[in-house]
Order: structure tokens, then sequence, then C-alpha cells
């Protein structure tokens, strides 16, 4: 169960909750080979790709959790110059559950 405010937000067994796919999309992992400033503006330009987070060389976004899509927006990533290293879809468990639900942290 994922409750916010008193409410709940998703409820089932551990299997159900991970297993949920909102629009089937998933979160992916790149590492860059080095450091490119503009990254985050290169992916905004790139359709149904979107929750763009960026550490240094490391990327999280969220996109179709499809292989021949993945396959394609790899393509598409080396032709705008990035320099990728590694790229995968990040797999489900609780806390990646919980942080797709979108509830606000507490400090």
């Amino acid at each position: 169960l994922i409750m916010e405010g008193g409410r709940i937000q998703q409820c089932g067994t551990v299997g159900q909750v991970v297993g949920r796919k909102d629009d089937n999309r998933c979160q992916y992992e790149m590492t860059l080979a080095r450091a490119v400033p503009e990254v985050a503006e290169t992916l905004e330009g790139i359709d149904g790709l979107d929750r763009v987070e960026v550490h240094g060389r490391e990327v999280t976004f969220e996109y179709e959790h499809d292989e021949g899509a993945a396959a394609n927006l790899l393509r598409l990533l080396f032709e705008r110059g990035l320099p990728v290293a590694r790229f995968s879809p990040v797999e489900h468990d609780l806390e990646q559950a919980y942080l797709r639900t979108g509830i606000r942290q507490v400090n």
C-alpha cells in the first residue's frame, strides 16, 4: 500500500505495485563517457522522453518500455553526439514504484 496525505495512491501485492506501469514506460540509466554540459537540452528535444535528471556523467530519464524503441533511442543519442558508455532500463522495485507515484518527499 502506498499512501499520501492519508489517501491510498496504489495498493496490491508487491508484484502488482512494482509491476504497474503507466502507459508502458520505464526509467533508464545512462552513463556518459565524459560530462556533457548541454545533455539536458539535448534530451529535451526527443519525443516521449521525460523526467530527465543529470548528475555529472550519470543521467536518468523515462521513455518507452520496449526494446525496439530503446534501440532507436540509443541510435538517436549517438547521432546527437552524446558519448554513451552505458544505457540500461532500471529494474522495478518497491522504491521505484514509490518514486513513480509522484508523491512529494518530506524533509
